[in-house]
């Protein structure tokens, strides 16, 4: 029958008999001897010496003990051995099963008092710790492996390594892999204390904690020591150190790219010596920085492979370091091929561009303008002298333009880009009409404007020539430090030749016409509200929108109020014999509030639309719809294109989205038409910008 656990009193009756099955120690197998016979409660027979039942025997028998006395850890969480309390396993009555399992006790610190080798029945040999929780006192017995780690595998080898612990805090073993015997529970020295030394390695071991896990372990002889000692294999690095074959110094600067990320190194190029076995940081945090190279060297490594490192050093804190020159793009120091005086007033616009400023020369020119010492946008808007413009050549053959700078009580240098735009010419021939009903500029006659030292200022205005016909020879785009870009003309003006900004004119040859939405009066409600519908149709160009209500309460409307005032009377209404309308300037006066873009353009000519309508912009006109001048056909429309000769209307009553009258029908409406009933002021105009 099967009995478990502790019922080893009624076993023992049975004539002594006890057998056990030695695989497992929670459960049991017992018979007793059919053949023998037990002596009954009432018999009176005398029991011999020699019939005294036999002494139990058990699973496991105890062949060797040890005392240990040592601090060590529970590593349990995989194997999960028995715990029992009275002994190692399967060696008596009371630890034929165990009390509790070990992942129980994972990560708990215990004294190790004494090891225990037991044999069972079947030959196989297990040892057991016995152990006191440091925690509650308890005493208990487990197998070793719950300590101890398994050695796996284990082989001879013979090859060179270098001990690198970097970040690591390996121990060293001199008695086994780290916890594979207990005269390895504890490091017997730190990898640190021989960080760099080349060692010769001798074995290589595998182990299996009893959480699981795995580490390998080599053993190597250390020269230095003369001895042999045990360490983790993550703490070498294959090889010998590298041999430097060539050095020399050199001047030269350098810029850290962003394409590797190699390591860099305080003493020396890497793997030369003990202190560059491992990188004290990586280039990435240089990337886009320019430092001073002094020493170049070349390496070789037991490989064979050579590598060349470069010691620099940043100029923005003195740091010093060698790294692969893969990671930098190294030159020679520019170098100054020209000088000039220049001894003028500029001013600093370099809140796009932000360049550099040099206190100690143009940039890359010396050790000192590798790093710059302040930035362009901080100057932004200074008046300043121009002391020097110097051009420089970089190695790689690119030619940079730097100004040396007075402003107040500092000198400086910075990119000429700063100062003077930068400018791409093209030839042309066309001819232009100079408008200066809105704008003034200024001309210039070696250049445009701000792109040499000749054209810091100006040499006239066109003040006195608009209307001026001019043939233009050359477009020239400009930018400027501070972002902002400028188109100018270069232009023969009679006798003249000079560079004036292209706002400055109008081009009577070249046609537009602009993107607009029609509206139409009486579709709005409004059969006399020709005036606030051509200027809807002005707003649709600009993306804007206001309703009629909006425009004709604005300027506001009666039969009592003046057309100089606002509306004379009921845009909303019907006809009368007097003219129903508001003019231009009280229009535009009232509906500023709503755009801003709404001027007044009363007295304009056929140039001065043109140029606004070659500017993007539409203009509300005064005329009649019949584009003769009679006062009964008195309307208001909506200039929106221009051909050679010609204007695009927007009609907001008749002739559907657009049609097209001549430039001279249309300036002789627009000057002449009148009202029926008023006064009217001629050729009145308004332009939405």
């Amino acid at each position: 029958m099967v009995i478990a656990g502790l019922i080893l009193a009624a076993c023992l009756g049975i004539n002594g008999q006890f057998f056990v099955n030695a695989d497992t120690a929670g459960n049991m197998q017992s018979s007793s001897s059919e053949a023998s016979s037990a002596p009954t409660r009432q018999s009176t027979q005398t029991t011999s010496h020699a019939d005294k039942p036999n002494p139990p025997t058990f699973p496991a028998t105890i062949t060797g003990n040890q005392n240990i006395n040592q601090t060590a850890e529970i590593l349990d969480s995989s194997r999960n051995d028995g715990v029992f309390a009275n002994g190692p396993a399967l060696t008596s009555a009371d630890t034929m099963a165990p009390e509790s399992n070990g992942s129980q006790l994972n990560g708990r610190s215990v004294n190790v008092l004494a090891v225990v080798n037991t044999v069972r029945s079947n030959g196989q040999r297990y040892d057991y710790a016995k152990v006191q929780d440091l925690a509650n006192q308890r005493i208990f017995w487990i197998d070793e492996r719950a300590i101890l780690a398994t050695m796996i595998s284990q082989k001879d080898v013979q090859y060179q390594a270098i001990i690198i612990s970097g970040q690591r805090n390996d121990g060293i073993y001199n008695n086994g892999p780290a916890l594979s015997t207990w005269a390895a529970l504890k490091a017997d020295n730190s990898a640190k204390n021989v960080d760099g030394r080349q060692v010769t390695v001798l074995k290589e071991a595998e182990t299996l904690r009893g959480n699981g896990q795995y580490y390998y372990y080599v053993q190597v002889h250390d020269p230095v020591s003369n001895q042999d000692y045990w360490l983790d294999r993550r703490a070498l690095t294959l090889g010998q150190y590298a041999v430097i074959t060539s050095q020399k110094n050199v001047n030269q600067y350098a810029e850290v790219t962003n394409q590797r990320n190699d390591g860099i190194y305080n003493n020396g190029p890497a793997l030369t010596n003990a202190a560059s076995l491992s990188p004290q940081g990586y280039g990435n945090r240089y990337a886009g920085l320019y430092l001073q190279v002094t020493e170049l060297a070349v390496t070789q490594r037991a490989t064979g492979q050579s590598y060349e490192y470069a010691k620099v050093t940043n100029p923005e804190n003195g740091e010093s370091f060698w790294i692969d020159s893969r990671s930098l793009a190294i030159s020679d120091f520019a170098s100054i091929i020209n000088q000039t005086p220049i001894n003028q007033t500029a001013t600093i616009r370099d809140s796009s561009r932000n360049d550099a400023v040099y206190n100690n020369g143009p940039a890359l020119t010396n050790i000192n303008t590798l790093a710059a010492s302040n930035q362009g946008q901080k100057l932004n808007g200074r008046e300043v002298i121009i002391l020097n413009a110097v051009r420089t050549r970089r190695a790689n053959g690119q030619e940079y333009d730097y100004d040396q700078i007075k402003d107040g009580n500092q000198t400086y240098w910075i990119d000429q880009r700063a100062v003077l735009a930068s400018v791409s010419y093209k030839n042309v021939s066309y001819q232009a009409i100079i408008n200066t009903i809105n704008r003034t500029d200024d001309f210039y006659f070696n250049n445009p404007a701000l792109t040499n030292w000749q054209t810091l200022s100006a040499n006239g205005s066109d003040r006195n020539r608009n209307g001026h016909k001019v043939q233009v020879l050359q477009e020239a785009y400009t930018l400027r430090g501070d972002g902002n870009r400028y188109t100018y003309l270069k232009v023969q003006d009679g006798i003249t030749i000079y560079w004036l900004d292209k706002r400055a004119f109008l081009f009577p040859n070249q046609s537009v016409t602009l993107s607009f939405h029609h509206f139409n009066q009486n579709q709005e409600g409004a059969p006399e509200g020709c005036e606030g519908a051509s200027l809807q149709t002005a707003l649709s160009v600009k993306g804007r929108y206001l309703s009629l209500r909006q425009i004709y309460n604005a300027t506001g409307y009666g039969w009592s109020i003046s057309p100089y005032n606002g509306f004379h009377g009921n845009p909303f209404g019907g006809g009368t014999f007097q003219t129903q309308t508001v003019y231009a300037e009280p229009l535009a006066r009232a509906t500023k509030k709503f755009y801003n873009g709404i001027s007044n353009m009363t007295g304009a000519n056929v140039n001065d639309v043109i140029y606004q309508l070659q500017q993007g912009n539409p203009v509300v006109t005064w005329a009649s719809y019949t584009w003769t001048v009679n006062p009964a056909n008195f309307h208001v429309m909506c200039i929106v294109g221009y051909r050679p000769g010609y204007f695009q209307i927007s009609d907001p009553i008749f002739w559907g989205n657009s049609y097209w009258i001549s430039t001279k029908t249309w300036q002789n409406v627009n000057q002449n038409e009148k009202t029926i009933g008023f006064s009217t002021p001629r050729s009145m105009n308004i332009v939405v910008k």
